[in-house]
């Protein structure tokens, strides 16, 4: 008779995995730096599937939007309304770290290393667009991959039902690079604790309380979402703001326990329609995109990133990194996979884009992702139904008159 044995939570390996790696380093300092290749092992394994899962994902969401045929004159509001959502939440990121100096004062063992690169807006918007994609693969520079992924996936709209193969090629390459990202987070206990102690025993323990610092902004910058959008919410459709306040309450509280924008998509919809007065037909076209496409907090929390890794390195951005920093924000939101830390890959693809290491700061990130990934999804979901309700207004549908 077999013993039905019951399975540890896998957060709760890698909850472990943090506690051993942060005691480890503060306890051997860096004397744990031999334990540094085991961590660049998993950031490789990490960092293997970035290209694909990047250009394959947009390739897709760009495919997919053929759509918004349907409905004409929304798809194009709801694409615009999302980009200016997307730019705003990174802009508000940015401007979150620089004023807090997010990330100075710390120096890692391979400083050195790192130099810093300035770019001008005219050399980043030239080098967006790839003359061989193929280089730009094996070179990993994710933004001209990223340019010939979304004009790819705008021929597959244009040659209607030929697409339909390739569609499936990209969806069933999508499901396998999830489940070798889903092997490789099996695993990321063990990477997790070496990248830890070797990264921290390295660079101090004064990493520690920016990490604290930046969950704080990740609240403040979400916060400040929420308020916004709420604002405009009031403005368009006309509804009191106290039951404003409290339809985003109910949602955001689903949204920070699930941390899934999907799961929390039927309370989403109708508290939309039932509370905020969105029309039902724009609610139900724009919201289960949204909860795809419409990554607002992971925005926010990706460019503060970038301000914490610049100065993690020695290396502060630059107004061109800046820029960079925005765009693979916003792109990222699109293609961010609906699988437990599939945040980590973003992180690989945001610091090769502008030109900073992978390694332990990865680890630290990881550690505290799942919290951050709570805070994030609240601002996502109540993005989608501030979007929607000025869909609705514009289209003469959801004015409290």
């Amino acid at each position: 008779m077999s013993k039905k044995t019951k399975q540890v939570n896998p957060m709760a390996w890698v909850f472990l995995a943090i506690v051993l790696g942060i005691a480890s380093a503060l306890i051997w300092g860096e004397k744990m730096s031999f334990l540094a290749p085991i961590g660049n092992i998993f950031i490789n394994l990490i960092k293997m599937c970035c290209v694909p899962l990047v250009m394959c994902s947009i390739m897709k969401a760009v495919a997919n939007m053929n759509d918004m045929r349907k409905l004409g004159r929304i798809g194009g509001k709801m694409l615009g309304l999302y980009v200016a959502f997307g730019a705003v939440s990174g802009i508000l990121g940015l401007i979150l770290a620089f004023a807090t100096n997010l990330g100075s004062g710390i120096t890692p063992s391979n400083a050195e290393e790192v130099e810093a690169q300035s770019f001008s807006v005219l050399e980043v918007i030239v080098n967006m667009v790839p003359s061989n994609v193929f280089s730009a693969m094996s070179n990993f520079e994710l933004l001209p991959c990223i340019v010939f992924s979304i004009f790819f996936g705008i021929a597959l709209t244009m040659i209607g039902k030929k697409a339909e193969p390739v569609l499936e090629v990209l969806d069933g390459a999508l499901e396998a690079i999830y489940k070798i990202i889903e092997m490789v987070m099996k695993i990321s206990p063990i990477g997790i604790f070496a990248l830890l102690a070797a990264g921290i025993g390295s660079s101090g323990k004064e990493v520690l309380s920016t990490l604290g610092v930046l969950i704080i902004l990740v609240g403040i910058g979400c916060g400040l979402l929420l308020v916004i959008y709420a604002i405009v919410t009031k403005v368009s459709s006309g509804v009191p703001m106290k039951k404003i306040i409290m339809a985003y309450i109910r949602v955001a509280a689903t949204a920070f326990s699930t941390r899934s924008s999907s799961a929390t998509l039927p309370l989403t919809m109708t508290t939309a329609t039932e509370d905020l007065n969105c029309d039902k037909e724009v609610a139900s076209f724009t919201l289960p995109v949204g909860c795809t496409i419409n990554m607002n907090g992971f925005i926010c929390e990706l460019c503060l990133i970038a301000v914490l890794a610049g100065n993690f390195y020695g290396s502060p951005l630059s107004l061109g990194q800046c820029l960079i920093a925005v765009v693979i924000s916003t792109l990222s939101g699109i293609g961010m996979p609906g699988i437990p830390n599939g945040g980590a890959v973003f992180y690989v693809v945001l610091f090769g884009a502008l030109g900073l290491p992978n390694g332990a700061l990865i680890a630290m990130l990881l550690g505290v992702e799942s919290l951050m990934d709570m805070i994030c999804t609240m601002a996502n979901v109540c993005g989608d139904m501030a979007a929607a309700s000025v869909i609705s207004a514009s289209e003469g549908r959801g004015r409290v008159q």
